[in-house]
């Protein structure tokens, strides 16, 4: 009886033993887990590609905004040297008028021209960060 009982546990060990997963499974899931390793690699690269993509976009797009500045900061200038010549203009002698009169154009025309520096050093300092 003990005979019996040591042979039909020896079977059963050896029977459990051999119910591993087969050459084919363990194949497959090799291939499975390739495929998964395969399939992140790809997705690392296409995130990469499209950060790269992102980068160069962001980088023409600072290209077209400093030339942007920079054709904003040539008219200020055009501007300000057209009202430095109305300033010398007005600083002339005009047959008529009052003396409060051109105070108040020099007044008004030199707030002009202030308003125009300042802008040009906001611009300029916007094309230098």
């Amino acid at each position: 009886m003990k005979k019996i009982i040591y042979t039909i546990a020896s079977i059963s060990f050896l029977l459990f033993i051999s119910c591993g997963p087969s050459a084919e499974q363990k194949a497959a899931k090799e291939k499975a887990k390739m495929d998964s390793v395969a399939a992140a690699t790809a997705l690392n690269i296409k995130q990469q590609q499209e950060s790269d993509a992102a980068s160069q976009t962001a980088a023409a797009e600072d290209a077209a905004n400093q030339d942007a500045l920079k054709n904003q900061l040539i008219e200020l200038k055009a501007q300000l040297a057209g009202e430095e010549t109305k300033m010398d203009d007005i600083k002339k002698f005009h047959l008529g008028r009052l003396d409060s009169e051109k105070e108040q154009q020099i007044a008004d025309q030199t707030a002009v021209i202030e308003r125009l520096k300042n802008a040009i050093i906001d611009v300029d300092n916007q094309i230098k960060k």
